[in-house]
């Protein structure tokens, strides 16, 4: 009869993969999702610091072996962002810190409207005499359009 066992201790930090855009505007909300190889615990440790060096820190949900959150740069300077992220597994094991680049461009806003007439034309039956009816119609729309802007010159490939 043996008298001994195994004691197997994880001290292995968890990987970690950033889900999050390589660019975006300061108009947009998005998308970030952290997930780990292996159960983690609540601690987390999620900030962004934009290209004048102003922090932003982030409380992103909590799921197993994830973390989900929506960000919102709208007070971020334009220029690079870089996330930093941080977490832990449920032994307590701390991940290395992730970073991730973000650049964040300046958009521009296009107003649309668009009018229109619409004419209907109708015969009555008994008198036979033509009525045109004519509808006015505006359409409008205020979007942010993701057409980016870069100081880079575009080049011809051969």
């Amino acid at each position: 009869m043996s008298s001994f066992f195994t004691l197997t201790l994880d001290t292995t930090a968890p990987h970690i993969d950033v889900y999050a855009p390589t660019y975006t505007t300061p108009q947009a909300e998005f998308e970030v999702l952290i997930k780990a190889n292996e159960r983690l615990a609540e601690y987390q440790e999620i900030f962004a610091i934009d290209s004048v060096g102003e922090k932003h820190d982030f409380i992103f949900m909590y799921e197993n072996n994830a973390y989900f959150g929506i960000v919102d740069v709208s007070k971020f300077s334009i220029g690079i962002a870089t996330i930093y992220v941080r977490v832990c597994d449920v032994v307590g094991n701390l991940s290395d810190t992730l970073m991730v680049n973000m650049d964040i461009k300046q958009a521009i806003n296009i107003d649309i409207l668009s009018t229109d007439t619409i004419r209907a034309v109708i015969v009555n039956e008994e008198t036979r005499k033509v009525i045109v009816n004519e509808n006015f119609r505006s359409v409008s729309s205020n979007e942010t359009i993701r057409l980016l802007f870069t100081n880079e010159k575009l080049g011809k490939s051969r």
